[in-house]
C-alpha cells in the first residue's frame, strides 16, 4: 500500500499558481472556481480522482496538475492488555464461586450469585465455619460484581 496522500489539482496562470475549488458549468464551456491556497480548495482522496478534473481542464486549455502533500498518519497507542486479577486473598474463592455456580448451570450474574448462595450454606460461621472464610466469600462476590465475567482470565 503506497504512503497516504492529499491530492489537489493546480492550476498555473501567468505568475501565479492556483488550486482547483469546483466546476461551476460544463457545457459549453467548462468554467471552474479557483483558490491561490491549497487548504481551501477541493482535497481528492486518491491521484486518480484529480487526474479526472486535469483532463477535463487540459481539454479546455488550462495548464493544470495534480499536487500532492504526503500525510503523515499517526502511529496507532500501543494496545495495553489488561486482564483484572482477584486479590491473592479471595482467589479461590472467586474460582470456586464461578466453578459451583456453573456446575449449577448457571451463567453471568447468576452464575456469580446461584455459586455464592451454594458456598454460604457450607462456609456460613453458624456452621462452625471461620468468620474469615466468610468474609473472604463476601469478598469474593463483591470482587466478581465489579469485574465483568468476560474480563476474568478463566
Amino acid at each position: 500500500m503506497a504512503d497516504p496522500a492529499h491530492f489537489w489539482v493546480k492550476i498555473r496562470k501567468v505568475g501565479s499558481i492556483h488550486y482547483f475549488v469546483r466546476f461551476t458549468r460544463h457545457h459549453p464551456s467548462v468554467q471552474y472556481i479557483i483558490h491561490p491556497r491549497y487548504e481551501a480548495a477541493y482535497c481528492f482522496g486518491s491521484a486518480d480522482e484529480a487526474k479526472l478534473v486535469v483532463d477535463v481542464l487540459r481539454a479546455g486549455g488550462v495548464d493544470a496538475t495534480v499536487a500532492w502533500k504526503a500525510v503523515k498518519v499517526p502511529s496507532p497507542p500501543p494496545s495495553i492488555s489488561f486482564t483484572p486479577t482477584a486479590p491473592e486473598h479471595i482467589q479461590a474463592w472467586v474460582t470456586r464461586i464461578l466453578e459451583v455456580g456453573s456446575a449449577l448451570g448457571r451463567d453471568g450474574k447468576d452464575r456469580i450469585d446461584a455459586g455464592y448462595r451454594a458456598l454460604v450454606h457450607d462456609h456460613h460461621p453458624d456452621h462452625g465455619v471461620e468468620v474469615g472464610d466468610m468474609q473472604s466469600l463476601n469478598d469474593a462476590r463483591e470482587w466478581l460484581r465489579k469485574n465483568p465475567e468476560d474480563d476474568v482470565p478463566f
